[in-house]
């Protein structure tokens, strides 16, 4: 965060970006405006809060948490019903649920989420390897910490 700080004592109207410790309410709060405003941020994640598959998701984590999920909250929860797809699957196979099948059967997911299909590859990595990409926009109708108003999603990264 200092880095941010003096960056933009230095260099006000150079762009400015980084990774996913950008992408933070404290870029916010403790960097604050004007030097928070125009970096970019990428997030290892798709930006699926904002979609009508997950609205209704959305709304109960706003009930029960008092404030709007990230998308890695999103990646999170997903990340469980991987888990419990595996479980499910070992179950209905006659399988015990321990760890050597449960890697085995987390590296054969073909599962539907509010993000989009999570399946792995040979090396146990996401198939779908989105980066989504952020700009701060300073707008002074929210809270100057508030990340869903003050962080605006560009798209994601291209995939190459």
């Amino acid at each position: 965060m200092k880095l941010a700080k003096q960056s933009y004592d230095a260099l006000p109207q150079a762009k400015k970006g980084g990774g996913d410790g950008m992408y933070s309410a404290e870029m916010l709060s403790v960097v604050g405006f004007p030097a928070a405003n125009g970096w970019y941020a990428t997030i290892a994640s798709p930006h699926a809060t904002e979609t009508a598959a997950a609205a209704a998701w959305v709304q109960r984590y706003r009930e029960r948490y008092g404030a709007p999920p990230s998308d890695y909250s999103l990646t999170a929860y997903d990340a469980a019903l991987v888990i419990v797809d595996a479980a499910q699957r070992l179950l209905t196979d006659g399988k015990p649920i321990d760890r050597a099948n449960m890697r085995d059967y987390i590296e054969t997911t073909n599962l539907t989420t509010l993000q989009g299909t999570i399946a792995f590859d040979t090396n146990g990595d996401l198939r779908d390897r989105t980066i989504s990409l952020f700009q701060i926009k300073k707008d002074p109708n929210h809270p100057p910490d508030d990340m869903v108003h003050q962080y605006h999603y560009i798209g994601p990264a291209p995939q190459s």
